[in-house]
């Protein structure tokens, strides 16, 4: 399209062209970003917690996460490589609650294998190497809620 003779190679008819513009605040649109803002978290907080308890233990909890949103009805596979999301959540709210929910399971599932304050090291050290834009859309919505929190995050 940057080419100015593409319209030339079109056939000669009457075209409409519609442009769509964006709000940022829509829900639709911060739930697009949290999504994308998520799915490189949690493959990060997988990776350093298999460096930490091994292979072994870390597919142990993903199977438990697995089976935790198989049961809540959640249309997402969750693997050592992360989260496939296939759920269309019916608001923003609803989208943040099983994100905030998924880190709550995630933080109860490894504690036990690396202890409370481990996890809350290995959330904010891999929080603090997200880009400035996801790492505050997370804080914000995530790690802003109850029993999600982490120490000093900057």
């Amino acid at each position: 399209l940057g080419d100015a003779s593409f319209s030339q190679t079109l056939p000669k008819v009457d075209y409409v062209v519609t442009r769509y513009v964006s709000d940022r605040e829509h829900a639709v649109w911060r739930e697009y970003e949290l999504r994308l803002a998520f799915g490189p978290l949690l493959r990060m907080l997988f990776n350093r917690f298999s460096e930490l308890a091994g292979r072994a233990l870390t597919g142990r909890l993903c199977e438990r996460l697995s089976i935790w949103a198989g049961e809540g009805g959640w249309n997402v596979a969750i693997t050592s490589n992360g989260i496939v999301n296939r759920q269309y959540f019916e608001t923003f709210e609803s989208a943040v609650g099983f994100y905030v929910d998924l880190i709550r399971c995630f933080q109860s599932e490894a504690s036990p294998a690396l202890g409370p304050r481990m996890i809350d090291g290995i959330s904010r050290d891999v929080l603090l190497k997200l880009d400035p834009h996801r790492r505050e859309l997370l804080t914000r919505y995530i790690y802003s809620q109850p029993g999600v929190s982490v120490t000093s995050v900057v």
